[in-house]
């Protein structure tokens, strides 16, 4: 590498860098005026609150509102839990119709609580 330097390989660096600036008056680090137009909230607005049941109506408000903005998602998360619950009850299908004393039956039945119930949680997390 030294050879190749000493060489003329790599070029000089003939840049002309400026000296870093320092933040004046009224600007930042990288010269952008700050101007004065922030909002300023009195002590005794910050203070107020708003209740629980207020935030849920509001939360369960836009939860209604996005659901009828985006109506291919919600079409899809039906689909796919009928799928889902289709593929599920083909895969456990005639499971409770065997006798639960054999060990192995119980395991299908055992099975396929767990799948109902991993079903329901999953189809509520969409």
């Amino acid at each position: 590498m030294k050879e190749l330097d000493e060489a003329g390989f790599f070029p000089g660096d003939d840049r002309q860098i400026p000296e870093p600036f320092l933040p004046g008056e009224g600007q930042d680090e990288l010269g952008i005026t700050i101007t004065g137009h922030f909002h300023q909230t009195p002590a005794k607005e910050k203070a107020m609150k708003v209740g629980t049941r207020t935030q849920l109506s509001w939360l369960f408000q836009r939860e209604l509102r996005n659901l009828k903005r985006d109506t291919a998602s919600l079409g899809a998360r039906f689909g796919l839990s009928i799928f889902l619950s289709i593929l599920i009850g083909v895969i456990f299908l005639d499971v409770g119709e065997a006798p639960s004393d054999v060990p192995g039956n119980l395991q299908s039945h055992f099975g396929a609580l767990i799948m109902v119930l991993l079903m329901s949680m999953f189809g509520t997390a969409q």
